[in-house]
């Protein structure tokens, strides 16, 4: 998107060169300037979501069917409009951020800072950004007119009268234009600020023939993409892609040719320097997250109704619990990536180890289990002392550990084997110790937690209730109340499974893990003549410190 530049003459030499820059710094400044952006667009798009929403309901009030075409198109314009002065602001913003930026560092070299405010290439690619983005805002705009229409003719079909769904129409479709309006806002302001970054720089390495590189620097937490994470510190030259892990090819961050599956809510960043700059923290850390202490009432309040929405999504899909403390671990930000170093490194360090065995299962290799372990979606154990995900530790811990690593066909390995410590830092709790803070064994000591728990399933049965005779007398459509009693009885079977998971209690606290010391009859039970070993139940994947292979 970027035009061919003629370079500027008769100017005197400006250097980009910072000669030390902290990667993360940078990372955390864009992202506090680009949420800046996005909050005031945001709160635009919603309203014109909304009025597109009312302008439908204002037909219906007067008795007529609204026409897909005046929608959309009434809708586009609005949008357009919306988007073309964000785009704007974006661009303007990100110029005199690195006008600033760079302005002390060129006056030391004698030259003057570029500001491409001044560029007559301004306006050009302001334009040719946003040509680019015209198919986005057709697809949303006839997407939404014919959801809305669809919509209609469904409740239509339901016996309904146009007053009737007037009133209803805002109601099904608040919670998916705030949905929309925050994705749009967050996913297009990012875009548009990768884009005026990279036109800033390219001009200005045109122009002054400087040779730069742009380096990809990912937000490495728990919502970071793993393709993401594994191109963190990448660098290419600026006339190059940045290649991803599936193939596809990038210009930077944000950069609309990769897809939607690397731009939709993508948060990392492009750093560009000059060769010879020592960039530091290029490497994500993964530094642990640490556990915030949510009430009960934070936590079901704090779930994305997503969850909830059939029997083929969120917890429905797993054993029993097991969808609880994933969910869990997501609000907790605890299913992100592990700190992963070296053998040699690993064996500098101090403090226990841990290990945890895995075998093949499906059509995946041990191997590929092992690696999605550390590398992909968090996915919680099951044990008898609660789920979770556990190893093992002590002299016997390693030739424990062994045994899950067998399966059909495959011998047991230790190349299955997971090694890991935890940070000093991680937060632990003795497993005693949570049975008597959570009250499962003891009645008299659930007041708090299991009090709450009663609570919220009486105002959700309540609420099931009151929406069966909403149905019963006509005032809301079976399918929509319908809907709206699968999410309560999913948040229903959520509550239930929680509070009954002693591990599900120490995540709510903010534990990073469990520690399960074992008595002699506990080992003799497991057989296999351990003296030495004990349970480790791991809660927070930030807090391990992996050994890679």
């Amino acid at each position: 998107m970027t035009a061919a530049r003629k370079p500027i003459t008769g100017r005197k030499f400006v250097t980009f060169s910072q000669g030390k820059i902290a990667a993360r710094k940078f990372a955390r400044e864009q992202a506090r300037l680009r949420n800046s952006l996005s909050r005031g667009f945001q709160k635009k798009l919603l309203t014109v979501f909304n009025r597109t929403i009312k302008k439908a309901t204002e037909s219906l009030n007067n008795q007529q069917i609204p026409e897909i075409g005046v929608i959309s198109q009434s809708f586009k314009e609005e949008l357009t409009a919306t988007v073309k002065t964000q785009v704007r602001r974006v661009y303007s913003t990100i110029y005199e951020a690195n006008y600033k930026r760079y302005q002390e560092v060129s006056q030391k070299a004698e030259g003057d800072p570029f500001d491409f405010r001044r560029s007559a290439d301004f306006e050009r690619a302001v334009g040719m950004y946003f040509l680019g983005r015209e198919n986005m805002m057709v697809g949303i705009t006839d997407t939404t007119a014919r959801q809305i229409l669809d919509r209609i003719e469904k409740l239509r079909g339901e016996d309904n009268t146009l007053d009737q769904i007037a009133r209803q129409l805002p109601k099904e479709f608040a919670q998916v234009n705030r949905r929309r309006a925050n994705v749009i806002a967050r996913t297009e302001t990012h875009s548009a600020a990768g884009y005026a970054n990279h036109d800033y720089y390219s001009q200005a390495s045109d122009s002054y023939g400087i040779q730069m590189v742009k380096q990809w620097v990912a937000t490495s937490d728990a919502r970071t993409r793993q393709q993401h994470s594994l191109m963190n510190g990448t660098k290419v030259p600026m006339d190059e892609d940045f290649i991803m892990p599936n193939g596809a090819r990038m210009g930077f961050t944000g950069d609309s040719k990769g897809g939607a599956v690397h731009v939709i809510n993508c948060r990392c960043v492009t750093l560009y320097h000059e060769p010879e700059d020592e960039v530091v923290e290029s490497k994500p850390m993964s530094a642990r997250v640490e556990g915030k202490e949510l009430s009960f009432e934070e936590i079901m309040d704090s779930v994305d109704d997503s969850v909830f929405e059939s029997p083929s999504a969120g917890i429905y899909t797993k054993k029993r619990g097991q969808g609880t403390l994933n969910e869990l671990a997501k609000l907790q930000g605890f299913d992100g990536l592990p700190k992963k170093v070296s053998s040699v490194e690993f064996g500098s360090l101090g403090g226990t180890t841990y290990y945890r065995g895995v075998q093949a299962t499906g059509d995946l290799t041990r191997a590929e289990v092992k690696r999605r372990s550390l590398d992909g979606d968090y996915f919680a154990g099951q044990g008898i002392f609660g789920n979770g995900l556990y190893s093992a530790y002590g002299e016997d811990g390693k030739r424990y550990a062994v045994i899950y690593t067998q399966s059909k066909g495959v011998p047991r390995d230790f190349d299955g084997v997971i090694t890991f410590k935890l940070a000093d830092d991680a937060k632990i709790i003795d497993y005693d110790d949570v049975m008597e803070e959570s009250g499962i064994r003891e009645i008299d000591k659930r007041k708090e937690w299991f009090g709450a728990k009663d609570k919220y399933i009486d105002k959700v049965n309540s609420q099931i209730d009151d929406i069966t005779e909403k149905i019963s007398s006509g005032e809301i459509a079976q399918d929509v109340g319908e809907k709206q009693i699968q999410n309560l009885m999913g948040r229903r079977i959520f509550a239930s499974e929680m509070i009954e998971d002693s591990t599900a209690y120490a995540m709510a606290k903010g534990y990073d893990a469990i520690r399960l010391k074992l008595t002699d009859y506990q080992r003799d039970q497991v057989g296999g003549g351990y003296k030495d070993l004990d349970f480790l139940i791991y809660l927070n994947r930030t807090a391990m410190i992996a050994q890679d292979d």
